[in-house]
């Protein structure tokens, strides 16, 4: 493993960390049934540590997830400034995901990296987060702050796992039980603000195999509920995270499957500033910081 790379690894698993490419998770190893198993896409292939090939990995989506239609934030209500546009009419995925992090210490088990907010977003902030091995789960938390001048700003974070969709006994199980809304898109992607009970392809309340290409959407969960992805005669992989990470979102290409902790809605700061509920919107303080995790664990 090249030097700059971040090696985490415990008796239960092993996890590949590249500071130089977002801080971006490139391979989970889980020990199960006295198996080991990858379980990120591209994590048993020979990598780039500098590049993330679309498709591979998993990538740390901030200061925002997702997308942001027309790159337009809102703050308090008004415009306070955009982003580049980069798919379609939106901002995607946030301004992190390419860039250098600084790694802040390291151990056999842990990594704790940063980064400071900038250009292209139009407000100065810093980040921090944290990788860990936690016995049979990987814990990956955050915290997100002012500058000195005590600049606020919107706030959300998700993470992007390309997931493993077959590891060769048949697809991927999806399951999120307490799942509670589907947020409405529209045919450009858009959020509405609408949302509606999930059903028919959105409804994974009960284990479902999702078909290729039938879902891109966000989905809010109960509090401190946990979702599922099981492999045939291989590992369970099961997601929960913290209270202010309460979305989720789904997605089913070809090859892969991508099941999204994220800590907001699509274009959170646009449909708060409308008056919707239960975005997942947050403002950074000097006074109140952003801080989270998910936790992702087998057997």
């Amino acid at each position: 493993m090249p030097d700059h790379m971040i090696t985490l690894e415990n008796e239960f698993g092993r996890a590949v960390i590249s500071p130089l490419a977002g801080a971006s998770l490139r391979s989970l190893q889980v020990l199960s049934h006295g198996e080991r198993h990858e379980l990120i896409s591209g994590g048993d292939h020979e990598f780039d540590p500098r590049h993330v090939e679309d498709g591979t990995g998993c990538f740390v989506m901030a200061p925002w997830p997702n997308r942001i239609r027309d790159g337009e934030i809102h703050l308090n209500g008004e415009i306070a400034g955009t982003v580049p546009v980069n798919s379609g009419r939106h901002a995607i995925h946030g301004v992190v995901r390419d860039r250098t992090w600084t790694i802040l210490d390291n151990s056999e088990t842990s990594a704790r990296l940063s980064i400071e907010l900038g250009q292209p977003w139009p407000f100065a902030g810093y980040l921090e987060y944290e990788v860990k091995l936690e016995g049979p789960s990987l814990v990956q938390s955050f915290t997100a702050t002012t500058d000195s001048k005590g600049t606020n700003y919107p706030f959300g974070i998700g993470w992007h796992p390309w997931f493993v969709r077959d590891l060769g006994s048949g697809p991927v199980v999806v399951h999120i039980p307490e799942q509670e809304i589907v947020w409405v898109l529209d045919e450009e992607m858009t959020s509405t603000g609408r949302q509606l009970e999930p059903a028919g392809p959105t409804d994974l309340r009960t284990p479902v195999i999702p078909d290729v290409g039938s879902l891109d959407h966000c989905f809010r969960v109960a509090l401190g509920s946990t979702s599922f992805l099981g492999w045939p005669d291989g590992p369970t992989l099961a997601i929960n995270s913290s209270d202010n990470v309460s979305h989720l979102q789904v997605y089913t290409p070809e090859g892969a499957i991508c099941v999204e902790p994220q800590s907001c809605a699509v274009d959170a700061f646009r449909l708060a500033a409308e008056g919707h509920e239960g975005t997942g919107a947050f403002v950074v303080t000097s006074a109140e910081a952003a801080t989270g995790w998910t936790r992702w664990s087998w057997g």
